[in-house]
């Protein structure tokens, strides 16, 4: 595994009015900075963000930080175009709203399997610790018997056997 780096400049203005934001990724070969522009600041900064996105996804998998190397991916989301006005943002974002309850109802469901599985376990140790506390007490029960007889048993005096 190595260590990709990925930094951004602030975005600026340039003299045409148009803003741009630069960023840089190093680990994937020769370093190159790349610069995108926007109609403002947080237009062109997003799109440097959307910019390393592509650029990570297209080299290969990746993991941010905890991520699951088997849900490959840079781990920079995905930006969501606004210029198609509301109805398509709140599109978007229901779509984006509905998959994720789905991704996290299946690792509920995963959850509320494991917690059966422990449950039914737990409920066979508890018949086998029935069982096994069972054996104990008449283990104990006969082990008492025995010291009451022992206690009360008085040994025949000894004969003498002629030699």
């Amino acid at each position: 595994m190595r260590d990709v780096t990925v930094s951004f400049e602030a975005p600026r203005q340039r003299p045409q009015g148009q803003w741009e934001c630069r960023f840089l990724i190093r680990g994937l070969g020769p370093a190159q900075v790349r610069r995108v522009e926007g109609e403002d600041s947080l237009q062109a900064l997003l799109l440097a963000i959307e910019g390393a996105r592509v650029t990570l996804d297209a080299t290969g998998r990746f993991t941010w930080l905890e991520t699951d190397p088997e849900k490959a991916g840079s781990g920079i989301p995905r930006y969501i175009p606004t210029h198609q006005g509301p109805r398509f943002e709140a599109r978007i974002n229901l779509a984006i709203e509905r998959e994720s309850k789905r991704y996290y109802q299946r690792i509920l469901n995963v959850r509320k399997a494991d917690i059966a599985a422990l449950e039914a376990e737990v409920e066979q140790r508890r018949e086998l610790l029935g069982i096994l506390e069972n054996r104990l007490k008449s283990r104990k029960a006969g082990a008492a018997k025995w010291q009451a007889h022992l206690k009360e048993w008085k040994p025949e005096k000894t004969r003498r056997i002629p030699s």
